[in-house]
C-alpha cells in the first residue's frame, strides 16, 4: 500500500530519501529521485518544489491543498454561529471583504475537529499556497518610505468583493501626475478564468507594496494599485478577457513614467502569467497590445497589437468619432526597450569633477552615494543594467532602502568590471533623473570639530568599546562597516551567520574592522566614519562613561 493510499498527505523529502536508501522506493541516486519528483509534479500527481524553502515538503495529494483553501473561504457559518470571540468574527468580516487573512483566523477555522489534519500540517500548507500564488504576504513602505517590510498576515485576492472606484480606472487629470499608455494583455480565445488574475495579483503583491489612499489599501475585486517605487504606481485591472496595466508617475519635475520601470513591469507580468498558466492543464495564449490614449480606460476597443505598432511609422485610429493619427513610437517607447546603445549619449556628459571620470568607485564611495540616492534607487538599478531578477532578489534580501541601493551599486560594480566607472555611473544618474550633485558626496572630507577629548582620538578601539556601541548604532551598521573599509562580501557573510541578531552583526562587522586595520582602528577614524554615515558622533562618548 502506498503512502497516498494510507492517507498521508505531506511527507518530508528526508523521509523519502531514507525510504529510497532502504530500497523501498528503488531509485538509484538523489539526482534521479529529484527528477522523479519533478516529473510527478509536472503531471499533477504531487506538489514538489525543489527550492531551499520548500524542498522538505512533498504534498502527495494536490487536491488536498484546494480542500484546505475551501475550508477557509467557506467558513462563514462556522465563524458567525459557533465562534464566540468578537476579534475572530471581526477578522472574518474583514477577510470576506478585503481578503486579509490573519493567523488567528486561520487557527480559529482549522481548530474544527474535522480540520485537525489540516491544522497539524499548517506549516506545510501555507508556504505551498504562497508558492502557488493562492495567498501572499503583502509588502508595505514605512512612513518615511525608506524601508519595505513584509506584513505578518496574508492576502487572498480570490476573496475580494469591493467594487473598484471609477476614479481608479479613469483618474481625473492632475498637474503633478502623468500616465503611461495603457498596456493590454489580451487572451486570444476571449476567455480568462478569474483565478488566473487573482493569482497574478498575489504574485505582484510579492514584488511591490499595495498603494494606499487615506490609509486604505487600493485593492479591489478585479483591480489593484501597487507602489512600484515611491514615485511611480502600477494600476492593474481586469475587464473581460483583457488585463490592463498603467504606470503613473507623480513628480514636480520629470513627470513622464520611466520607460525602464514600464518595461520591467511588463516583464514581471509576462513571466508571472506564464508561470501561472504553466501550472494549468488548459494552456491559454495571450498577446500584447497598447491602447490608444484617447480610448476610455475600461473599454476593450481602441487597442493596437505590438506587431502592428512595430511595423508602422504612423497609424490611423478609427475607434473614435473623429479619426486621428497615432505615432507608434510614442506608445512603444514606454513598453519596448530601445535598442540604441548607451554610448550614443556620451556627448552629453558634463561631469562635476572630470579628474575621476574613469576611476572605478570603491565600496566606500558606493556606500556614501547610496545614502543620498533615496527612493530613485530602483530606476537607477535598471539603468545600470541589472536584471529584474537581480533587483528583486536584492529587494527581498535587504528590507532597508539605503542598503538595497548599496547592494545594487555593489552588484553593478562586480558585474561591470573595468566598465564600472564614474563616467558610466553618471550616465545612469542622468538617465534615471537623479541629481548628479550627489556624486560630490564621495569627496566629502568629514573634517570638523571632534566631540571627543583630543587625548582619546588616537586611542585604539577595543572589544569592550564595541560592545557598548553596537546596541546604539541601529540600521546604519552596514553602511558604517562599508565606510570603515570592511568588504561588502564579508558583511554579507556576517549577516548570514547571525541572521536574526542585528547587534551581533554590528559587533562582528566592527570587530572585523578592528582586526584588519590594527593600529589604525582608532576613535579618530571611527568618528570620521560615524559622521559620514549620518550617525550622531556623540554616541562615542558612552565608551568613556
Amino acid at each position: 500500500m502506498s503512502l497516498k493510499d494510507a492517507g498521508v498527505k505531506v511527507i518530508p523529502y528526508s523521509l523519502l530519501e531514507k525510504l529510497n536508501q532502504e530500497g523501498t522506493v528503488n531509485i538509484e541516486s538523489r539526482e534521479e529521485l529529484d527528477l522523479f519528483l519533478r516529473f510527478q509534479h509536472d503531471i499533477g500527481n504531487i506538489l514538489y518544489f525543489g527550492t531551499k524553502e520548500l524542498k522538505e515538503q512533498i504534498m502527495l495529494d494536490p487536491q488536498w491543498l484546494i480542500h484546505a483553501l475551501r475550508t477557509l473561504i467557506t467558513a462563514e457559518d462556522f465563524i458567525l454561529k459557533r465562534v464566540k470571540k468578537p476579534t475572530v468574527i471581526r477578522k472574518w468580516r474583514e477577510f470576506s471583504k478585503t481578503g486579509k487573512l490573519t493567523q488567528e483566523l486561520i487557527d480559529a477555522i482549522w481548530t474544527k475537529e474535522e480540520h485537525k489534519e489540516i491544522l497539524d500540517n499548517k506549516d506545510h500548507i501555507l508556504p505551498l499556497m504562497e508558492k502557488l500564488n493562492i495567498i501572499t504576504r503583502p509588502r508595505s513602505y514605512s512612513e518615511d518610505q525608506m524601508e519595505v517590510k513584509v506584513e505578518n498576515y496574508f492576502l487572498a485576492p480570490c476573496m475580494l468583493r469591493q467594487t473598484t472606484p471609477k476614479e481608479i480606472i479613469s483618474p481625473d487629470p492632475h498637474p503633478e501626475i502623468e500616465n503611461s499608455p495603457v498596456l493590454c494583455c489580451v487572451f486570444i480565445e476571449k476567455f480568462l478564468p478569474s483565478p488566473i488574475f487573482h493569482r497574478l495579483i498575489a504574485s505582484c503583491l510579492s514584488h511591490w507594496p499595495i498603494a494606499e489612499k487615506k490609509s486604505e489599501n487600493l485593492i479591489f475585486c478585479g483591480c489593484c494599485v501597487f507602489d512600484v517605487d515611491p514615485c511611480q504606481k502600477l494600476t492593474l485591472y481586469l475587464r473581460g478577457h483583457v488585463i490592463f496595466a498603467r504606470v503613473s508617475k507623480m513628480s514636480l519635475e520629470k513627470k513622464t513614467p520611466d520607460s525602464k520601470v514600464c518595461i520591467y513591469v511588463k516583464k514581471c507580468i509576462d513571466e508571472n502569467l506564464l508561470n501561472i498558466i504553466g501550472c494549468l492543464s488548459q494552456k491559454l495564449m495571450f498577446e500584447w497590445y497598447i491602447q490608444c490614449p484617447k480610448t476610455e480606460r475600461d473599454l476593450l476597443d481602441g487597442i493596437f497589437s505590438m506587431s502592428q505598432l512595430q511595423a508602422s511609422k504612423q497609424l490611423f485610429c478609427t475607434f473614435h468619432d473623429k479619426g486621428h493619427i497615432v505615432v507608434p513610437q510614442d506608445l512603444l517607447k514606454f513598453w519596448v526597450e530601445d535598442k540604441k546603445t548607451q554610448g550614443e549619449d556620451e556627448g552629453d556628459i558634463a561631469f562635476l569633477f572630470t579628474d575621476i571620470l574613469d576611476r572605478i568607485p570603491t565600496e566606500c564611495d558606493l556606500g556614501r552615494l547610496s545614502m543620498k540616492i533615496g527612493k530613485e534607487f530602483f530606476v537607477l538599478g535598471l539603468h545600470l543594467g541589472l536584471s529584474s531578477a537581480n533587483i528583486e532578489q536584492i529587494r527581498l534580501d535587504h528590507l532597508h532602502t539605503v542598503t538595497q541601493c548599496l547592494m545594487i551599486l555593489v552588484k553593478w560594480k562586480l558585474e561591470s568590471g573595468d566598465k564600472a566607472t564614474f563616467r558610466n555611473l553618471e550616465m545612469a544618474f542622468r538617465s534615471a533623473y537623479i541629481d548628479i550633485d550627489i556624486l560630490t558626496t564621495i569627496t566629502a572630507s568629514g573634517e570638523c570639530a571632534s566631540c571627543l577629548p583630543p587625548r582619546m582620538l588616537d586611542m585604539q578601539v577595543d572589544e569592550s568599546h564595541l560592545n557598548q556601541l553596537c546596541n546604539g548604532i541601529g540600521k546604519e551598521y552596514v553602511h558604517l562597516g562599508v565606510e570603515l573599509g570592511v568588504p561588502v562580501s564579508r558583511i554579507e557573510q556576517i549577516r548570514i551567520g547571525w541572521p536574526n541578531d542585528v547587534s551581533r552583526q554590528c559587533f562582528e562587522i566592527m570587530n572585523e574592522w578592528k582586526q584588519t586595520k590594527a593600529m589604525q582602528a582608532t576613535f579618530r577614524n571611527l568618528e570620521l566614519a560615524v559622521r559620514h554615515v549620518g550617525i550622531d558622533p556623540s554616541i562615542l562618548r558612552q565608551c568613556f562613561s
